[in-house]
């Protein structure tokens, strides 16, 4: 829902959930039901190590706003 309020058309799944094979089955459907995109990463750890990167790149643009 959140996508579609915000007009986005690729739904990206990661994190730990991504592990488990049922969840992520029953994720991708829901999403590609609902006429969007799905997208998994691929070249990150898909458990807590992509989470740890998301957090660094994160804390690295909100760094760089803070500085100008």
């Amino acid at each position: 829902m959140a996508a579609e309020e915000k007009g986005y058309q690729k739904i990206a799944l990661s994190g730990g959930v991504a592990y488990n094979q049922a969840i992520e089955s029953a994720i991708r459907e829901t999403i590609v039901t609902s006429g969007h995109e799905y997208v998994i990463n691929t070249r990150y750890p898909l458990g807590d190590g992509c989470i740890s990167y998301g957090q660094c790149v994160w804390a690295g643009t909100a760094l760089k706003k803070n500085r100008k």
